[in-house]
């Protein structure tokens, strides 16, 4: 299960991360929806760096590359992006950071992408299972 939410109080969005940690929760993607979302995820990363350091505090709908920077430079563990947006495929891939891209771009239409992208991002992710521990599905 992976938890995704966004809001626009600082405090209100700790609180909901101390919660889901309190029962379990070890991976949750904050959502890049509004003005306050990057305030709000270096906050929320302080956090996790103080008081949760086995949580993954990943960041969802990146939609461009310099968008995807922002958040990498902020801390972010992994990025989800709405489609597959080829500048934020590249930013990841240089940061050597987790990224699932849908196979579609921001329009929804498909969007073809390198055979080398995509063997680089399959590597990414399993290295990044491997080192948590985390069983593979058969």
């Amino acid at each position: 299960m992976l938890p995704l939410y966004f809001n626009k109080d600082t405090q209100t969005s700790i609180e909901l991360l101390k919660a889901l940690y309190s029962a379990g929760i070890r991976t949750v993607e904050y959502t890049n929806r509004g003005e306050a979302a990057l305030t709000n995820f270096k906050a929320m990363k302080k956090v996790c760096e103080a008081e949760m350091k086995d949580m993954y505090l990943g960041v969802g709908t990146i939609k461009n590359g310099e968008m995807a920077q922002t958040f990498i430079d902020a801390g972010c563990d992994y990025i989800i992006c709405p489609g597959l947006v080829e500048s934020v495929a590249k930013v990841a891939d240089a940061n050597n950071m987790l990224a699932r891209l849908a196979g579609s771009d921001e329009s929804g239409r498909g969007q073809p992408h390198s055979k080398t992208l995509s063997r680089r991002i399959a590597r990414h992710f399993f290295r990044k299972v491997l080192e948590c521990g985390c069983p593979l599905p058969l």
